[in-house]
C-alpha cells in the first residue's frame, strides 16, 4: 500500500481564477463627464477673464506721470483723464501714447500697466538745438532742424544759436545747421561763439560770431579752405580799416571786405571809410 502511495501522482491543488463582473458604463454618462470636464477647463477660465474686464478692481484709479521740463505732469494728467475709469487690462496703451504724443515736446512716450489700478507715464522729450526765426515768431529747432514749439518768452536770453530765415524758408533749416557743423570742424573757436546764421539763399549763408569782429558771408562747403585763411588776415584788416561792415568769403580767390561807414559830423552826411590797401589776399569792396 505504501508502495501504491508513493507511486501515485500528487496533484497540485489550483483555485479558478475569479472574475469581477465590472458595470459597463452608459455611454450617456462617459459623454456627460467628458462634457463636465471640458467645461471645467474651458469655463472656468473664461469666468475668470469675465471677471477681470468687468470688475472695478482693474479699473483705472492712478496715474504715475514722470513729465519733463517742457511737458509738465499736470498736462499729461489732464490729457489721459479720460482714460480714468476704463478696465486697465483691456485699456490700449497705443490710445494712451497717441494722446501723449499730441504735446510738439513729445519725442517718445513709455507706458506701463501695474495691475490692478494704476498707469505709469513717462515722456522723453525732444532736443531743442537751436532757435529759428522766421519772421516775427521764433521757434524752437530740433537737431534735424524740424520746428519743436514757438520760444514761449522772447524777452529772455536763450544760449542756443539763432538761425534766421526768410518768409517761409524753413525747409533750409537744417541747412544752416549742417553748416554750424561745419564751421566746427574748420574753426572750433569760432563754433564755440557762434550766435547767429542767416539762410541767404542757394547755398549761401551770413554769420556772426564772437570770435570775428564783423559778420562773415559764407558758402557751404568751402568753410574748411576758406576760414583759415581768414583767420590769417585779420591783424591786417584791423589794421587797415577802422570798422567793417562784412567780410564775404564766397570768392574762390579773395576776401572781399566791406568797410563800415564812418560816422557822420555834425550837419553832414555820413562819410565813406577812408581808402586804404586791402590786407593780402583781400580787397575792399
Amino acid at each position: 500500500m505504501t508502495d501504491l502511495l508513493r507511486e501515485a501522482r500528487v496533484l497540485p491543488f489550483r483555485r479558478r481564477p475569479y472574475a469581477a463582473r465590472r458595470r459597463r458604463r452608459s455611454l450617456w454618462a462617459v459623454l456627460g463627464s467628458g462634457l463636465l470636464g471640458a467645461l471645467a477647463v474651458v469655463g472656468l477660465p473664461l469666468t475668470l477673464v469675465g471677471w477681470v474686464l468687468t470688475s472695478p478692481r482693474f479699473a483705472l484709479q492712478r496715474l504715475e506721470v514722470e513729465g519733463s521740463p517742457h511737458v509738465p505732469v499736470s498736462w499729461i494728467e489732464r490729457t489721459l483723464q479720460p482714460l480714468v475709469g476704463r478696465n486697465l487690462v483691456e485699456l490700449s496703451l497705443g490710445e494712451a501714447q497717441r494722446l501723449v504724443a499730441e504735446h510738439p515736446w513729445v519725442e517718445g512716450v513709455e507706458l506701463r500697466k501695474r495691475l490692478p489700478d494704476r498707469l505709469r507715464v513717462r515722456v522723453r522729450e525732444r532736443r531743442a538745438v537751436a532757435l529759428l526765426r522766421r519772421g516775427d515768431q521764433v521757434f524752437y529747432l530740433d537737431a534735424a532742424g524740424r520746428e519743436i514749439a514757438p520760444l514761449e518768452d522772447q524777452s529772455g536770453r536763450v544760449d542756443m544759436v539763432l538761425v534766421s530765415v526768410d518768409g517761409e524758408g524753413v525747409e533750409t533749416a537744417p541747412d544752416a545747421l549742417a553748416l554750424t557743423h561745419e564751421l566746427e570742424r574748420a574753426a572750433p573757436d569760432w563754433a564755440a561763439r557762434l550766435s547767429e546764421v542767416e539762410v541767404l539763399g542757394d547755398g549761401d549763408f551770413r554769420i556772426v560770431t564772437g570770435a570775428v569782429p564783423f559778420p562773415l558771408l559764407l558758402r557751404a562747403g568751402t568753410l574748411g579752405e576758406r576760414v583759415p585763411g581768414l583767420a590769417a588776415l585779420l591783424p591786417d584788416i584791423a589794421r587797415h580799416y577802422p570798422k567793417v561792415e562784412s567780410v564775404d568769403l564766397r570768392f574762390a580767390r579773395r576776401i572781399v571786405v566791406q568797410p563800415a561807414a564812418l560816422p557822420a559830423k555834425p550837419g553832414s552826411a555820413p562819410q565813406p571809410a577812408p581808402a586804404a590797401a586791402p590786407a593780402r589776399g583781400a580787397s575792399a569792396a
